[in-house]
């Protein structure tokens, strides 16, 4: 076994410029995380030892599993409203700002509102059949949500590709019939 000539072998280039931007938006979006966590906190804080919670569960007139998911979707929709700013940040302004991004504000803003329609389903779906199953099933409760939650995994890891993924993706053929064969 011959050894590779050493004039031909070729050292990885790094640009150090693009290492420290790299490390710049990092940590950007490191304390932006922060600043969402804490967000996150606060408005749970508030929820629990505020008495947001109750206020807000008493509002509702509703049987228990419309209700629960009804109180979901309030507060996904205010914790949206109020992350919006961090999101915006992080989401639009960084990415462009670094050159990862070059995707219009009407664009950035239509993911936003397909992503959060999907939370918003997801979310209070799964809430509704929880608490369908706490109602019903009292004992093992637990042992069907958990049943619940992986079977929506794996309809999610066959769906997703073909019908979520698109929402946000412009999908084409492959075009290269090389790489079609890999």
């Amino acid at each position: 076994m011959s050894q590779p000539d050493q004039s031909q072998r070729q050292e990885p280039a790094l640009d150090w410029g693009r290492q420290e931007e790299a490390k710049k938006y990092a940590r950007a979006r490191l304390w932006l995380a922060f600043g969402d966590l804490a967000l996150a906190g606060i408005l749970l804080l508030l929820l629990v030892f505020g008495g947001l919670s109750q206020r807000l569960a008493g509002l509702f007139t509703l049987p228990v599993v419309p209700g629960a998911s009804l109180y979901l979707v309030i507060l996904m929709v205010a914790y949206g409203v109020l992350s919006s700013p961090l999101s915006y940040y992080c989401g639009f302004v960084l990415p462009r700002r670094y050159g990862l991004s070059i995707q219009k504000l009407t664009g950035w803003l239509g993911d936003r509102a397909k992503a959060g329609g999907l939370g918003l389903a997801f979310g209070a779906g799964m809430v509704a059949v929880i608490y369908w199953f706490i109602i019903n099933f009292p004992a093992v409760w637990w042992l069907f949500s958990w049943g619940a939650v992986i079977l929506l995994g794996l309809i999610l890891a066959n769906l997703t590709p073909v019908i979520i993924v698109p929402l946000f993706f412009k999908m084409e053929p492959l075009s290269d019939p090389d790489l079609k064969l890999r």
